[in-house]
């Protein structure tokens, strides 16, 4: 191996913030950060997976399921994350964007929220002590789905 360059980081053992789940769109990076910024979540673990905590509500295959159920399940025991933010974005092609849902920025939202709130049973069964809770990113805002909404799915 060659030396590319030196750089110092912590080696210190840490307790994470929360384990976040989020899509790898280039698009959302920004208001990603700005959420975990405006919530004080300085070691947060990141899964980063297409269609970010989609991919345990309506994964692609199997293995998306298990994979991102295991990196969390890594978070919790390897850096103690009592908290699990699953997050999806509007416009994600994992779901065929903004047009499969013909335009309809409602419809869309709607989708992603119910989405969200089976992925979020999902993680509750497997992780009974964690707090899990949902986001939906847009281009222009960050919406919370509560567990009322949850209630009906």
């Amino acid at each position: 191996m060659r030396k590319l360059f030196d750089f110092e980081s912590s080696a210190q053992r840490y307790t994470a913030d929360a384990v976040a789940v989020c899509c790898f769109d280039a698009r959302i990076r920004p208001v990603t950060s700005e959420f975990l910024r405006r919530n004080a979540l300085v070691h947060p673990d990141m899964v980063i997976v297409a269609g970010g905590g989609l991919a345990l509500s309506s994964p692609r295959t199997e293995f998306d399921r298990a994979f991102v159920m295991e990196q969390v399940r890594l978070a919790i025991q390897l850096h103690r994350a009592g908290r699990v933010i699953l997050m999806s974005h509007a416009d994600c092609g994992t779901y065929g964007g903004l047009a499969a849902f013909d335009g309809d920025r409602a419809r869309e939202a709607a989708h992603h929220g119910s989405e969200l709130c089976r992925a979020s049973a999902i993680v509750r069964t497997a992780c009974p002590g964690a707090a899990v809770e949902r986001v939906f990113l847009t281009f222009d805002s960050v919406l919370s789905v509560d567990d009322q909404e949850c209630a009906g799915h």
